[in-house]
């Protein structure tokens, strides 16, 4: 459920504001009063002609729903305002009014391709499987040093002699891992090994201060 609001100053000639002015909101190009809300949530829909009046400084608002409501429309319907306060004000209007109506909320569940919203239930369906991506510091003295263990394969030497274990959450066991040396601005070599899901250890040749990227 969305409402869309349209508000306006009525002002006379002299640039005076009108108050306690009708103000009557029509479907476009017709006698056809419209349905309006005088709030943004709740309330009752109006549709007896003036739906409001304007407030001593001229103001009026109102509030149109979208199709979601009973009394909504949908964001291709125009409005006409008309005003009336005989003896101060001429009467008039203005016709073909777009109040915007929020696009239909997206349901993830569906596939279906109509572009009523700001981005199809088809294409929203994929956000969950998007990639996350995350950064994460080591300062050079968290890098420690092997004793003696080594990345997987590596048994005979990979110069890759430091390690730190980042705990990235992607719930991805194969992200794709990117290390930068902060003092040079420059990729470095790394191995990067397996932990688990949520879990990554990085190799590298020494003890650099480092930003590494995990997308996953």
């Amino acid at each position: 459920m969305s409402r869309s609001h349209y508000w306006q100053y009525l002002v006379n000639e002299e640039g005076q504001p009108v108050n306690e002015a009708d103000i009557s909101i029509f479907l476009n190009g017709s006698t056809v009063a419209a349905w309006v809300y005088l709030s943004q949530s709740g309330g009752s829909p109006l549709n007896s002609t003036p739906q409001v009046q304007t407030n001593d400084e001229g103001f009026f608002d109102f509030w149109v729903a979208d199709e979601s409501e009973s009394h909504g429309y949908v964001d291709t319907q125009h409005f006409d305002i008309a005003w009336s306060k005989p003896g101060v004000i001429t009467d008039g209007g203005i016709d073909d009014i777009i109040i915007y109506i929020a696009p239909d909320p997206v349901d993830e569940t569906d596939t279906d391709t109509v572009k009523n919203k700001l981005v199809s239930n088809y294409l929203a369906n994929y956000w969950g499987g998007k990639a996350g991506v995350i950064t994460l510091s080591a300062a050079s003295g968290s890098w420690t040093l092997s004793a003696g263990i080594a990345p997987v394969g590596c048994e005979t030497g990979c110069d890759a002699d430091y390690f730190h274990v980042f705990e990235h959450n992607l719930d991805n066991s194969y992200p794709v891992v990117q290390v930068w040396d902060e003092t040079s601005d420059e990729t470095i070599y790394y191995i990067a090994e397996i932990i688990d899901s949520d879990n990554t250890r990085v190799w590298i040749t020494a003890q650099y201060s480092t930003r590494v990227t995990f997308v996953g």
